[in-house]
């Protein structure tokens, strides 16, 4: 029978879709996956050595060691509403143009538009290309 533990995990998403893990304030991130377990790690790195494992079947947490040698990151937590879209060059291939769009804002954010190629030839009428 596994121990019970005192503290509540939730789950986040950084703007990349990254699935993260807060506890007691605290991010982690998952460093390796098998078939039974993924084992979760403190996002701060360096000499961090916060972790524990989650029981892929039950999502019981195993082993935790949540002991961190920082303070807890800042950060917000938006109430399932995704703030960001991300947009990526419409040719693919090698062209890695992109920007994320804040979609209250409609801020462009961590543009990199730098296209590996000509623009393409095309007609737009009535907002349709």
């Amino acid at each position: 029978m596994l121990k019970p533990y005192n503290f509540f995990l939730h789950w986040v998403y950084k703007t990349s879709a990254t699935k993260l893990a807060v506890i007691e304030g605290f991010t982690f991130y998952c460093a390796t996956k098998d078939k039974m377990t993924s084992a979760w790690r403190c996002t701060k790195g360096g000499n961090c050595k916060a972790k524990f494992t989650l029981h892929t079947g039950t999502q019981d947490i195993m082993r935790p060691d949540l002991h961190h040698d920082h303070s807890p990151p800042n950060f917000i937590i938006k109430d399932g509403d995704k703030m960001t879209s991300a947009w990526r060059c419409t040719k693919g291939g090698n062209c890695k143009a992109k920007f994320t769009l804040h979609t209250g804002t409609q801020d462009i954010m961590r543009p990199d538009l730098h296209h590996d190629h000509s623009p393409p030839n095309f007609i737009i009428k009535d907002g349709v290309y």
